[in-house]
């Protein structure tokens, strides 16, 4: 849309689950989420951010990466963390 991917998620009944945008400018992420990733992850750069929406709320999927590790985070406005998932590649 716009020149903008949007993914959407449906159950197997066709039913909304949930949008996902990407964002590509990562300023636009809110100031709490920005204040986690600096204060957790300091030395890892962001690569990716998809903004998802779903019946209970916003998140955002941010995935870092420093040297050979990537961190994949889903945080709510607040910048608390949802779920992580660490990798070795």
């Amino acid at each position: 849309m716009n020149g903008d991917k949007y993914y959407g998620f449906h159950d197997s009944h066709g039913t909304w689950i949930g949008t996902a945008y990407a964002i590509s400018d990562y300023g636009k992420l809110p100031t709490a989420v920005h204040t986690t990733i600096n204060t957790q992850f300091p030395s890892y750069q962001i690569t990716k951010v998809n903004q998802e929406f779903k019946k209970d709320g916003m998140a955002y999927e941010v995935v870092l990466k420093n040297n050979d590790t990537k961190v994949v985070l889903v945080l709510d406005n607040d910048g608390k963390i949802i779920k992580q998932k660490t990798k070795d590649q």
